[in-house]
């Protein structure tokens, strides 16, 4: 006699049959795993992210900032983003078309390249000098064939900070942020 009685899975989509008949620890670990949900808004910020990826090279290159509660989706947006443009290896060098970096819990400059160049798998020298390390960090960037540089930061944990940038972002018309000048556009996800 069969361990499991045959169920009446009719109601559910054929797909979902099929993962209903998995053995208990398949289904588990299934549920558990990441789920891309695309809701408008993620769908919008997919789709704004792959226009900035195309976007031709020129001196000073459009940029987003994605802003919104926690829980809301964001790393899975930029996740999601991640694996449409994966790295790669060739025999002799990396290629990393988009780089996830998490920014320090207390930034700095030095923290920041620090972090960048653990992204890339770079080998660090104890107590390196600033001058070398963001030179080493542009040549990498370039080496391996970095499209799109995606800093991801808590501002949560400075309250100040998150405070200061929805009053500064509120006001503007939706245009393009860079990390290094004001806002001149956002996507706010703000329900």
């Amino acid at each position: 006699m069969d361990e499991y009685p045959i169920i009446d899975l009719s109601h559910l989509l054929p797909a979902a049959q099929g993962l209903a008949r998995l053995p208990a620890d398949e289904r588990i670990q299934r549920l558990r795993a990441d789920r891309w949900i695309g809701y408008p808004r993620a769908v919008e910020a997919l789709n704004r992210l792959e226009a900035l990826y195309a976007w031709p090279n020129k001196q000073r290159m459009p940029n987003l900032l994605l802003v919104g509660p926690t829980n809301n989706g964001k790393s899975m947006i930029v996740e999601k983003f991640r694996r449409t443009h994966p790295a790669s290896s060739d025999a002799d060098q990396e290629h990393i078309p988009v780089l996830v970096v998490q920014m320090p819990s207390e930034p700095s400059v030095i923290r920041f390249y620090v972090a960048l160049l653990a992204a890339m798998g770079a080998p660090l020298r104890p107590r390196p000098r600033l001058p070398e390390m963001e030179q080493l960090a542009l040549a990498l960037l370039r080496k391996v064939g970095v499209r799109m540089l995606v800093i991801v930061d808590n501002l949560s944990r400075n309250q100040d900070i998150a405070v200061g940038l929805q009053v500064i972002l509120k006001p503007r018309a939706r245009p393009t942020p860079t990390w290094t000048s004001m806002p001149e556009r956002t996507l706010d996800f703000e329900f």
